[in-house]
């Protein structure tokens, strides 16, 4: 696999693309976020190679200062890889997931990897408080 090297948009660019970030955030769809969310999110799916669009409308967020990947957008990525995911639990008190390799399915030594996120886990974690937490606890997990 090639690794492409993200470089910084020139003087020219920079311009434009503020112009862009302002004419999205001017949206109702995007406004909260405003052009400085806007501009986060167009740089870190450019320096992932990651679709703008699809990454603006929820793959990506803006949260406590930082862009996050969204669990959606990081199965997509795992699939395109040629890994799999296969949740085999999932409620509002655990979320259990079977992660498969592409590239070691055949080994017969392979044993692909189960993770488990509980909500005691994210109480212990000081989670609950937040209100995402309260309201979408299943997604959460997720």
């Amino acid at each position: 696999m090639k690794l492409q090297c993200f470089s910084m948009p020139n003087a020219q660019e920079i311009d434009s693309l503020i112009n862009f970030c302002k004419t999205m955030a001017e949206s109702s769809f995007y406004r909260q976020m405003g052009p400085g969310g806007v501009m986060a999110i167009y740089l870190t799916a450019k320096e992932h190679n990651l679709p703008f669009m699809a990454c603006l409308n929820g793959g990506l967020h803006t949260y406590n200062g930082k862009v996050t990947f969204s669990a959606i957008m990081i199965d997509a990525l795992i699939l395109k890889a040629g890994h799999t995911t296969e949740v085999l639990q999932l409620d509002e008190r655990v979320c259990r997931i079977r992660f498969v390799r592409g590239d070691r399915k055949n080994d017969p030594n392979y044993k692909p990897f189960e993770f488990e996120y509980t909500i005691e886990k994210a109480q212990k974690a000081g989670y609950l408080s937040k209100d995402i937490w309260k309201k979408s606890p299943q997604d959460m997990l997720y």
